[in-house]
């Protein structure tokens, strides 16, 4: 017999150090760059990581993306696929635990997926004042917004580029918020 009363809620919460101002040092491989955007995810369909990276192909053509490194942290079986579509300013970094130097050496973090229930990615990086780009599907929870990132169309050239082209102010200002 189910009672109420032996029912807890517990709610996605994150870590504490992820509030920390404290600087940690870098991953092994980090790439030395003054704009660094993260991606932390399995490398399945479902995290949609595949159209973001043919889109930075596009933009690496166009110049797009000088200021800019991307960082791509995860596994899974599309690796073989993202690494040959050839996108010079994209590094891959396996798995780590460490995700909090992930995102406090990080300018922006890209959430493309096309479903997430709440992700822990975007509480975690929200919590280090990281600006999120998101997908509306990876927005399900409606955890992120436009004060604090920027909501990605379904032409993922145009939206990147235009926030590849946002100044450092506006940056800071929806890390900051």
């Amino acid at each position: 017999f189910f009672n109420k009363k032996n029912l807890i809620l517990i709610e996605n919460a994150v870590s504490p150090e992820f509030l920390s101002s404290t600087l940690p040092e870098k991953i092994k491989k980090w790439p030395n760059a003054d704009r660094i955007a993260l991606m932390i995810g399995r490398f399945s369909n479902e995290k949609n990581h595949l159209p973001v990276i043919h889109a930075l192909k596009k933009l690496e053509e166009s110049g797009f993306t000088k200021k800019w490194q991307f960082v791509l942290v995860g596994q899974g079986h599309l690796r073989d696929m993202i690494e040959s579509v050839g996108v010079n300013c994209l590094s891959i970094l396996p798995v780590t635990k460490n995700t909090l130097a992930c995102y406090k050496h990080a300018t922006l973090l890209i959430l493309p997926s096309l479903f997430e229930g709440m992700p822990n990615v975007a509480l975690e990086a929200q919590a280090c004042g990281l600006p999120i780009a998101y997908s509306s599907g990876a927005n399900q929870s409606g955890i992120m917004n436009h004060e604090r990132g920027w909501e990605l169309s379904n032409d993922f050239t145009a939206s990147l580029k235009q926030i590849l082209n946002a100044d450092d102010a506006e940056i800071i200002r929806k890390g900051l918020l």
